[in-house]
């Protein structure tokens, strides 16, 4: 019975990595990120509600974290910090 169960989950672990695997567009290129959503955390721990950018030549992200917008090079490297905004910084474009 136990090896039942175990053959049925590996089995299972097996189909996820392939269905999870990216897959290639046409052309062998890799396809382009999209921003997706907002995260909205409600009630007290609703001021740490994160959201980050990818620039559109894929060279930088940047993420909000308060008050502040961090700009951080992708291949890696140090954040660079713009000034603190008057509030919360929920939305970037």
């Amino acid at each position: 019975m136990r090896a039942l169960v175990l053959f049925g989950v590996v089995v299972g672990a097996l189909v996820a990595l392939l269905w999870a695997r990216p897959s290639m567009v046409p052309g062998g290129e890799a396809p382009r990120l999209t921003y997706l959503t907002t995260a909205h955390q409600l009630g007290v721990v609703g001021y740490r509600d994160p959201i980050g950018v990818i620039s559109p030549d894929a060279t930088r992200l940047a993420y909000t974290e308060g008050r502040h917008i961090r700009v951080l090079p992708i291949a890696g490297g140090v954040p660079r910090t713009l000034p603190a905004g008057e509030g919360q910084i929920r939305y970037l474009a």
